[in-house]
């Protein structure tokens, strides 16, 4: 079981009275004052037994609770569909408009971090399998693809800033080939430790949201594993790369 309390903040109602841009920033501000913003959720929860759809309409200031960690979530407007975990044309004004509970942002603060490097290496065990189709004769062929598509990248790495490394995979961390005395990382065990203190739980998705926090308020340089035109990768890495100020976004992708 996990908890995301998620404050709906300046959730646009309707698209149609807005100039869309590429410039999503023009947008904010609340551009439909005095209008009662709502996001409309759509769940597909899967289990052992069954698969159920259910549709939610969430008003601001509302609490959602999920009882599963098989939660898929989609944003839906009339008869368009924007989804939370692809590249949508709206997807960076809509998942900028969701904030988490202000406790998480309270943990992060409290690292005192400063701008840095940022890497979400998507490279643990679950990953491999699931590109692999689980074929043990791939996965070493698919693991070393992935690591060479890394390395050659870190040169964008900005040498006077901290190297920030987003993972769950603490292990695999030393074959980036980057100096320990720059690395900054946050380890399972250290993420449930902060959110068992805040919250009383902890989890995958909630330590991802500490991550994601992370990435967004503090990598100058980000690179993720995503590929724009394929729309294959790492959604999380994809969703950072339009949620960051960084000024610079490299995606790197190779199965």
């Amino acid at each position: 079981m996990f908890l995301i309390k998620l404050f709906i903040h300046k959730i646009i109602h309707s698209l149609n009275y807005i100039n869309v841009s590429n410039n999503y920033n023009e947008q904010f501000g609340d551009p439909l004052y005095n209008i009662s913003k709502k996001l409309y959720l759509t769940f597909l929860i899967k289990n052992d037994k069954q698969e159920q759809i259910k549709k939610l309409v969430v008003n601001e200031n509302t609490y959602i609770m999920f009882q599963t960690t098989y939660a898929v979530n989609a944003l839906t407007r009339k008869n368009n569909f924007f989804c939370l975990v692809g590249t949508y044309p709206n997807f960076n004004l809509y998942f900028n408009c969701i904030k988490f509970d202000k406790k998480f942002y309270d943990i992060v603060d409290s690292l005192n971090l400063t701008m840095m490097n940022v890497i979400h290496f998507r490279y643990e065990n679950d990953w491999i399998s699931f590109v692999s189709q689980n074929e043990e004769n791939n996965k070493e062929n698919i693991k070393e693809k992935i690591l060479k598509s890394y390395l050659n990248v870190l040169h964008y790495l900005e040498e006077d800033k901290k190297v920030c490394v987003l993972t769950a995979d603490s292990n695999s961390i030393y074959k980036l080939n980057i100096d320990k005395s720059k690395i900054y990382h946050l380890t399972t065990e250290e993420k449930d430790i902060l959110l068992l203190d805040k919250f009383g739980i902890t989890g995958r998705e909630m330590r991802g949201i500490l991550d994601f926090i992370i990435g967004v308020k503090y990598a100058k340089v980000f690179i993720g594993y995503f590929d724009i035109e394929t729309n294959k990768g790492s959604t999380f890495s994809y969703a950072l790369s339009m949620s960051n100020k960084a000024t610079k976004n490299i995606l790197i992708y190779d199965e």
